[in-house]
């Protein structure tokens, strides 16, 4: 029941039209400072190193130059790294937090970094690719689909994997080669022994018969002639033994550095084993990272509401004022 003795409150319309489109655009001011605030509050949460590929403009995962190398066209297997971040938005940080830990322990992962406070929180992991969207989905039912973004990334190693192999075969070529040229260096060594070792016994056969035939000789000029030859002969079994002996120092000098060669050969096959064993456990992981914010009540009702919160607001203020004067507590508004 309207009230008689109600104030009537009488406004130009032309200074009506000003203050509403002033209100306006000053609401639509304040909404902007607001989202621009906490854009920036977003942004300069700290942040850690996580150990996978950062990401780009564009949202994709930025990877190493070997990662990018050129493979062969023709080969058509595909090594699959797997990059996964995602953001959370909720009101309890520390709560989410402890649901992230929990979940990549569920899936028997590992947590690499963590960082937490009220209003920021990360964690960086790797779980086992063959559990990844069991994690991924108890993950996405931490928060409502609106405050939950995420950005799955998969590159292909070939290259990598195919350097790997290059690599594996130059070394066991490489070997191949040096334990045939210790076979080889081994042969000859022998079959340059034998030939001393009889020449030796050439000698010394000749020589022990020289030695006989002086035993039983009586004329001078015999006996200066078989001496010259035993002389002769001892000369060259010095020789001999000299050439024995520079032949097996030679031998093992040469023997040696092949063993090295062989053994420095053998601990790069070893080394290259190691890093094709951790390409493919890098391969059966995903590395990962949560961040999660604290969001505000009014950032809460922006993403949620079809239109602006602000102008819920003035909806709100103008529905108050008009049961306020229906019911007698503020005055009656006229244009004029």
């Amino acid at each position: 029941m309207e009230n008689n003795n109600q104030k009537v409150i009488r406004i130009s319309r032309k200074k009506l039209i000003i203050s509403l489109v002033i209100l306006a655009v000053f609401g639509l001011v304040i909404g902007i400072i607001l989202n621009s605030l906490s854009t920036a509050r977003m942004k300069s949460a700290p942040s850690i190193e996580t150990g996978m590929a950062p990401l780009i403009s564009d949202g994709r995962f930025a990877y190493p130059d070997y990662y990018n190398e050129q493979s062969d066209i023709t080969d058509t297997r595909e090594f699959l790294k797997t990059s996964y971040s995602a953001t959370l938005k909720t009101r309890d940080v520390s709560e989410v937090v402890k649901e992230v830990k929990n979940a990549i322990r569920d899936v028997e992962g590992r947590i690499d970094r963590m960082n937490s406070s009220e209003k920021y929180g990360q964690i960086s992991f790797v779980v086992p690719k063959s559990r990844f969207e069991e994690f991924r989905s108890e993950i996405e039912s931490l928060t409502y689909a609106k405050l939950y973004t995420e950005n799955i990334s998969s590159q292909n190693l070939l290259s990598q994997k195919q350097g790997i192999e290059e690599q594996t075969e130059n070394i066991l070529s490489t070997l191949e080669s040096l334990k045939k040229q210790k076979d080889d260096l081994a042969l000859k060594h022998t079959q340059v022994i034998n030939s001393i070792n009889r020449e030796i016994t050439r000698i010394r056969a000749e020589l022990a018969n020289v030695r006989s035939t002086m035993a039983g000789a009586t004329e001078p000029s015999v006996i200066t002639l078989l001496r010259n030859q035993e002389s002769s002969l001892t000369g060259q079994e010095i020789i001999q033994k000299q050439k024995l002996s520079g032949e097996n120092n030679n031998y093992a000098v040469q023997n040696q550095n092949l063993e090295r060669l062989i053994i420095n050969e053998n601990n790069n096959l070893t080394n290259i084993n190691k890093q094709d064993s951790q390409f493919a456990n890098n391969i059966e992981t995903v590395n990962g990272t949560v961040r999660i914010y604290w969001i505000s009540v009014w950032n809460l009702i922006k993403e949620y509401s079809p239109i602006p919160p602000w102008i819920l607001i003035i909806l709100i203020i103008i529905m108050g004022r008009y049961w306020l004067v229906r019911k007698g507590y503020l005055s009656r508004i006229e244009l004029v």
